[in-house]
C-alpha cells in the first residue's frame, strides 16, 4: 500500500489526529496543464495553460471524492518545455522541500527530441530523480506520457507545421517508445511501478483511433478530456488496482 493511501485513510477517519497527505507531480507541459499553441512573434510561440484541467488536478479531485474528510495537498511541478535534466535541477526546489508522500514523474516527450544518443543521459537523470525521491522517504510512480502526433495537422502555420513534422517522425519511428523502454528499465532496478498510459494510447492508435485528433495542439498536448485517462490510471494504481 502506498504511504499516500495510508495517510488519506487515517486522515479520513480522524481529521484532527492525523497528518495531511501530499502528492507532487513532476513533469513537463502535459503535467503543467498546457494545451493549444499560439504565436507570440515571427518564430516564437507560447502555450495556453489551464492547470485546472491537468491530470494532477483531476487526480486530486478523484482522491478527495472518495476521502472527503482527508486533507490532500497536490503540488503541480510541471513546467512547459522541461526535460529530465531540468527536472533534476529543480527537484529540491519544486518537489522535495514539500516532503511529499508520493511523487509521480512524467518525462520523455521533450527528451526524445534530442535523439537516441540522449537515451543514456535520460536514463541517468531519471535514475537520480528516482533515487533522491526514494531517499527522501517518498513513494514514486513513473507515468508514461501520451503518444505524439502520427500525422501533421497544421497546414497554415509554418512554425507549428515544422514542429509537427519533427514530432511525427520521432513518434512513427519509435523514438519516444525507445526512451520510455529505457525509463522502464530504470524503474525495474528500483522496484518502481509504472503507470503505463502510453501503452493505452498506443493500443488506441493500433485499433484505428486517430490519436492526433486527441492532441489539443496537434503535436503533444492531450485534450483536457484525455487528461482523465492519466488521472484515473494513477487513481487506480494508488488504490491498489482493485477498483
Amino acid at each position: 500500500m502506498y504511504k499516500i493511501l495510508e495517510k488519506m485513510i487515517a486522515r479520513n477517519r480522524d481529521n484532527n489526529g492525523s497528518q495531511p497527505a501530499t502528492i507532487a507531480c513532476l513533469g513537463d507541459s502535459v503535467t503543467q496543464g498546457c494545451f493549444e499553441l499560439f504565436l507570440t512573434g515571427e518564430e516564437k510561440f507560447d502555450t495556453v495553460r489551464r492547470p485546472q484541467y491537468s491530470y494532477c488536478t483531476r487526480l486530486g479531485e478523484l482522491l478527495r471524492t472518495v476521502f472527503p474528510d482527508a486533507q490532500l495537498n497536490m503540488i503541480n511541478a510541471g513546467i512547459s518545455g522541461d526535460y529530465t535534466s531540468r527536472g533534476l535541477e529543480r527537484l529540491d526546489r519544486d518537489v522535495l522541500r514539500f516532503s511529499p508522500d508520493l511523487v509521480t514523474v512524467c518525462f520523455g516527450l521533450n527528451d526524445c527530441s534530442f535523439g537516441k544518443s540522449f537515451i543514456d543521459t535520460y536514463s541517468r537523470n531519471l535514475g537520480e530523480i528516482f533515487d533522491r525521491c526514494l531517499a527522501s522517504g517518498a513513494d514514486v510512480i513513473f507515468l508514461t506520457p501520451n503518444c505524439m502526433n502520427t500525422r501533421v495537422m497544421y497546414e497554415p502555420c509554418e512554425v507549428f507545421r515544422n514542429i509537427a513534422k519533427k514530432t511525427c517522425e520521432i513518434q512513427n519511428a519509435g523514438g519516444l517508445a525507445d526512451f520510455l523502454d529505457a525509463a522502464k528499465r530504470e524503474c525495474v532496478k528500483r522496484n518502481i511501478e509504472v503507470c503505463d498510459c502510453y501503452a493505452i494510447w498506443d493500443r488506441m492508435a493500433k485499433a484505428g483511433v486517430d490519436v492526433t485528433s486527441l492532441l489539443s495542439n496537434g503535436i503533444n498536448h492531450p485534450t483536457p478530456e484525455m487528461h482523465q485517462i492519466f488521472a484515473y490510471e494513477l487513481f487506480r494504481m494508488i488504490m491498489g488496482n482493485g477498483i
